[in-house]
């Protein structure tokens, strides 16, 4: 029997540690986005190659807050060239839209 040659589409990145605050959704939060991969018939491997995801916590002033974990995140300077942050919000009504935000330290937003 012949085995069907397996094409999925691989794509890496690199996964920071998350504050401690947001050790639990973080996780919950990557398994989501592993799903929705292999849901697309793709998978995510997270091999510490770039792009490099940071979570934020966002919990009253943006741009203090994304500074503050970025710092934490330690990134190397190869990491830094490539980040994607996951910045999570608390907010009371799930409804509730959260702006994105823009800045060459960060590519791409996932609020």
């Amino acid at each position: 029997m012949l085995k069907k040659k397996n094409t999925a589409k691989v794509s890496s990145c690199n996964i920071k540690s998350p504050p401690s605050q947001a050790k639990s959704i973080h996780r919950q939060i990557v398994k989501l986005i592993k799903n929705k991969f292999v849901s697309n018939g793709s998978e995510l491997r997270i091999d510490g190659q770039n792009p490099t995801l940071v979570t934020v916590v966002n919990a009253s002033r943006t741009k203090s807050d994304i500074d503050r974990d970025m710092r934490a995140a330690k990134l190397t300077s190869s990491e830094s060239t490539d980040v994607i942050l996951l910045r999570i919000v608390p907010v009371r009504d799930p409804k509730q839209k959260v702006e994105k935000t823009h800045s060459e330290k960060y590519m791409l937003d996932l609020t």
